[in-house]
């Protein structure tokens, strides 16, 4: 009977182990999606930005730029609090200050366009950095958690929410450099061309992968349709360019894309 009950105990102690330890894979894959995902906010709100620096007046763009404030901003919190839950406290910290440096930018910024309607030329550079550094420490934390984690990789999984992080970029380059008050100097970054031929590329092989479903693979057939639409706009900078356009198609993108990652890595 003794030794029945401690088998028995053994037993319910396995199940419960098991269920932590299935509880904390699922919750750390949750935690890398959203650390993607908070990337991608980062440069929804800088198009956001760059929209409404264009047309201060226009009631509906501030409040897109306000909500995109407020939805990088929030996501940023959570993302840092939980890489300090998950043990990675130096990523935790560098998020956490560049999220604050970033969002004095914004309300620097903000301010400025509201009492002058245009913005601080310096601080909208500054601005651009710390949104930058950001989207690059999101994307590594989410990989380092992936390790620490000891979550398997799905490749193109991984590749699905890069593309979307990158589709994004390109597009807030875009819509800055077609409603630009001046011109930042963006030497040191990639040109929209360039970051184009990359997402037309990335998505190439992603989409010769044999690992998508029939329905994955028409998702991704759908991203390259709006991509090839809007690619021969990438490059055009003069009074025909179309930025509300591309922003409308390249959002549709990242919602496809996304769907497709979670897809593969079994999240509903």
């Amino acid at each position: 009977m003794v030794l029945e009950r401690l088998a028995g105990a053994c037993c319910a102690i396995l199940l419960m182990t098991g269920s932590v330890f299935s509880w904390a894979a699922a919750d750390a894959r949750l935690t890398v999606r959203e650390l993607y995902d908070c990337a991608i906010h980062q440069h929804e709100m800088l198009t956001a930005y760059h929209l409404y620096a264009s047309d201060p007046k226009d009631r509906t763009l501030n409040a897109d730029f306000q909500a995109a404030r407020q939805l990088s901003t929030s996501c940023a919190v959570r993302a840092g609090d939980a890489l300090a839950a998950a043990g990675l406290s130096a990523q935790a910290a560098e998020v956490r200050s560049l999220k604050d440096s970033l969002a004095q930018n914004a309300q620097y910024n903000s301010d400025s366009i509201a009492k002058s309607g245009v913005p601080e030329n310096a601080v909208l550079a500054e601005m651009v950095m710390h949104e930058l550094k950001l989207v690059s420490t999101l994307t590594q934390s989410a990989k380092d958690l992936q390790v620490s984690a000891k979550l398997k990789e799905v490749a193109e999984a991984r590749q699905a929410r890069e593309l979307a992080i990158l589709i994004m970029y390109a597009d807030a380059r875009y819509v800055e450099r077609t409603t630009e008050v001046y011109h930042r100097d963006d030497s040191a970054e990639p040109t929209i061309d360039q970051l184009g031929m990359n997402f037309y590329s990335g998505l190439s092989k992603l989409r010769a992968s044999k690992r998508l479903t029939a329905e994955q693979k028409k998702m991704l057939d759908n991203v390259n349709t709006r991509y090839r639409f809007i690619n021969g706009s990438l490059n055009n900078y003069t009074q025909d360019a179309v930025p509300f356009t591309v922003n409308r198609h390249a959002r549709s993108m990242v919602t496809l894309l996304n769907q497709v990652a979670n897809g593969l890595d079994g999240i509903k």
